[in-house]
Protein backbone atom coordinates (compact mmCIF):
# COMPACT_ATOMS: atom_id res chain seq x y z
CA UNK A 1 0.00 0.00 0.00
CA UNK A 2 0.92 3.52 -0.50
CA UNK A 3 1.38 6.53 2.15
CA UNK A 4 -2.19 7.41 3.25
CA UNK A 5 -3.52 10.49 3.15
CA UNK A 6 -6.18 13.01 2.27
CA UNK A 7 -8.99 11.37 4.68
CA UNK A 8 -8.11 7.81 3.10
CA UNK A 9 -7.95 4.93 5.78
CA UNK A 10 -5.58 6.27 8.36
CA UNK A 11 -4.35 3.51 10.39
CA UNK A 12 -3.87 -0.16 9.31
CA UNK A 13 -7.03 -1.73 10.80
CA UNK A 14 -8.76 0.79 8.33
CA UNK A 15 -6.49 0.23 5.61
CA UNK A 16 -7.43 -3.76 6.30
CA UNK A 17 -11.24 -3.47 6.24
CA UNK A 18 -11.12 -1.44 3.26
CA UNK A 19 -8.99 -4.52 1.68
CA UNK A 20 -11.72 -6.91 2.94
CA UNK A 21 -14.51 -4.80 1.46
CA UNK A 22 -12.70 -4.23 -1.78
CA UNK A 23 -12.32 -7.88 -1.96
CA UNK A 24 -16.30 -8.27 -1.58
CA UNK A 25 -17.22 -6.23 -4.16
CA UNK A 26 -14.53 -7.74 -6.31
CA UNK A 27 -15.72 -11.51 -5.60
CA UNK A 28 -19.93 -10.86 -5.08
CA UNK A 29 -22.24 -11.54 -7.77
CA UNK A 30 -24.10 -9.07 -8.79
CA UNK A 31 -27.66 -8.57 -9.52
CA UNK A 32 -27.74 -8.84 -13.49
CA UNK A 33 -30.08 -5.93 -15.10
CA UNK A 34 -31.23 -5.28 -17.61
CA UNK A 35 -29.73 -2.63 -18.80
CA UNK A 36 -26.43 -4.87 -17.99
CA UNK A 37 -27.19 -8.05 -18.16
CA UNK A 38 -23.26 -9.26 -18.56
CA UNK A 39 -22.80 -7.78 -14.77
CA UNK A 40 -23.90 -10.81 -13.20
CA UNK A 41 -20.56 -11.79 -12.81
CA UNK A 42 -18.94 -8.89 -11.06
CA UNK A 43 -14.87 -9.95 -10.66
CA UNK A 44 -12.24 -7.34 -11.91
CA UNK A 45 -14.00 -6.33 -15.07
CA UNK A 46 -17.39 -5.57 -13.44
CA UNK A 47 -16.44 -3.70 -10.19
CA UNK A 48 -16.58 -0.18 -10.99
CA UNK A 49 -14.19 2.25 -9.32
CA UNK A 50 -17.61 3.91 -8.10
CA UNK A 51 -18.65 0.32 -6.55
CA UNK A 52 -15.34 -0.49 -4.90
CA UNK A 53 -15.26 3.26 -2.86
CA UNK A 54 -18.46 3.53 -2.11
CA UNK A 55 -18.35 -0.18 -0.62
CA UNK A 56 -14.56 1.14 0.75
CA UNK A 57 -15.50 4.09 2.45
CA UNK A 58 -13.31 5.88 0.66
CA UNK A 59 -13.30 9.08 -2.30
CA UNK A 60 -11.40 7.87 -5.77
CA UNK A 61 -8.53 10.20 -4.63
CA UNK A 62 -8.22 8.24 -1.43
CA UNK A 63 -8.29 5.06 -3.19
CA UNK A 64 -5.72 6.13 -6.08
CA UNK A 65 -3.33 7.33 -2.52
CA UNK A 66 -3.67 4.40 -1.00
CA UNK A 67 -3.67 1.61 -3.05
CA UNK A 68 -2.56 3.13 -7.10
CA UNK A 69 -4.79 1.93 -9.08
CA UNK A 70 -7.65 -0.84 -9.56
CA UNK A 71 -5.29 -3.14 -10.87
CA UNK A 72 -2.89 -3.03 -7.95
CA UNK A 73 -5.51 -2.79 -5.59
CA UNK A 74 -7.06 -5.93 -6.64
CA UNK A 75 -3.22 -7.53 -6.95
CA UNK A 76 -3.46 -6.42 -3.01
CA UNK A 77 -6.58 -8.29 -2.85
CA UNK A 78 -5.29 -11.37 -4.23
CA UNK A 79 -2.34 -11.47 -1.78
CA UNK A 80 -4.88 -10.62 1.28
CA UNK A 81 -7.30 -13.64 -0.05
CA UNK A 82 -4.51 -16.07 -0.77
CA UNK A 83 -2.14 -15.42 2.71
CA UNK A 84 -5.57 -15.74 4.79
CA UNK A 85 -9.15 -17.29 3.93
CA UNK A 86 -7.06 -18.78 0.64
CA UNK A 87 -3.96 -20.06 2.32
CA UNK A 88 -5.96 -23.79 2.66
CA UNK A 89 -5.98 -24.57 -0.99
CA UNK A 90 -2.01 -24.37 -1.40
CA UNK A 91 -1.43 -26.62 1.82
CA UNK A 92 -4.38 -29.10 0.24
CA UNK A 93 -2.58 -28.59 -2.99
CA UNK A 94 1.13 -29.52 -1.13
CA UNK A 95 -0.12 -32.42 0.88
CA UNK A 96 0.87 -35.71 -0.62
CA UNK A 97 -2.32 -37.16 0.07
CA UNK A 98 -6.30 -35.79 1.00
CA UNK A 99 -6.58 -37.78 4.22
CA UNK A 100 -4.19 -38.18 6.57
CA UNK A 101 -2.46 -41.88 6.38
CA UNK A 102 -3.23 -44.53 9.25
CA UNK A 103 0.56 -43.87 10.99
CA UNK A 104 -0.20 -40.41 10.72
CA UNK A 105 -3.60 -40.99 12.48
CA UNK A 106 -2.56 -42.91 15.11
CA UNK A 107 0.50 -40.39 15.79
CA UNK A 108 -2.07 -37.50 15.79
CA UNK A 109 -4.43 -39.91 17.88
CA UNK A 110 -1.51 -40.43 20.46
CA UNK A 111 0.02 -36.27 20.68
Amino acid sequence: MRAFGDGGPADPSCAEAALQKAMVVFWERAEPSRAEPSRAEQGYEGASLADLTEAMGISRKSMYAAYGNKEDLFRLVLQRYTEGPGAYILEALRAPTARPTPSRSCSLATS
